[in-house]
């Protein structure tokens, strides 16, 4: 018997698609992208562990009451993507007291997740975590984390946009405490310079990024 079916039919997909039952159910998944210096001018997100520049830390914290920072992290969208649904940002925060007597340092961190389309910058949503370490002694310093969950509007990307997370962070007014931040994806802790010291948590800023999938 002559076999009449085409040979493109009995090939298989040379892509292998992973989907769990939950992204099937739900029509969403999630993707994390890490924040990190690519340079010393420029900052970005990423969907692999790159390493980071050495400066990989905010170091412009500061002892004046209620003092902020601003750093934006971008990636540039190589496809569309729709982001819809609850996003969580983990954020590494050092902090050190620099008062007279033992305290508390105290520190702000804010998550703006924002949209760039090469024009106009729009703000898509803003969380904000109080960030707390009990510290015993007089000038010590510490590390710890802030957790910041927002929750995302329905968002088209489209193909050469941008997705941007801008990360806020300071001290609070009335409070004479140094403070910054990490950001390399490899979750590196040797400082390079002061006026760090001591960082003793990860450094890994993350966020999970809600996504429609089209299934």
């Amino acid at each position: 018997m002559v076999d009449k079916l085409k040979s493109i039919y009995r090939q298989s997909s040379p892509l292998g698609v992973n989907i769990d039952f939950t992204e099937l159910a739900t029509g969403q998944s999630n993707v994390i992208f890490y924040a990190g210096d690519v340079n010393s001018t420029s900052a970005r997100v990423s969907g692999t562990t790159i390493l980071s520049n050495n400066k990989f830390f905010s170091n412009n914290g500061t002892s004046a009451a209620g003092a902020t920072s601003d750093i934006d992290f971008d990636v540039v969208l190589d496809k569309q993507l729709v982001v819809e649904g609850d996003a969580v940002i983990n954020v590494p925060v050092y902090l050190r007291n620099t008062v007279g007597g033992a305290g508390d340092g105290w520190c702000t961190v804010t998550a703006i997740v924002r949209h760039w389309d090469g024009t106009t910058e729009t703000d898509l949503v803003t969380g904000t975590s109080i960030v707390v370490a009990s510290m015993a002694v007089a000038s010590s310093d510490k590390t710890t984390l802030g957790t910041i969950k927002v929750n995302v509007p329905r968002t088209v990307f489209k193909k050469g946009e941008t997705f941007r997370l801008t990360i806020q962070h300071g001290t609070m007014a009335g409070t004479a405490n140094d403070a910054a931040i990490g950001y390399d994806p490899m979750g590196r802790t040797d400082l390079p310079s002061a006026p760090l010291t001591t960082w003793t948590t990860s450094t890994i800023l993350s966020i999970s990024v809600p996504i429609e999938v089209d299934l």
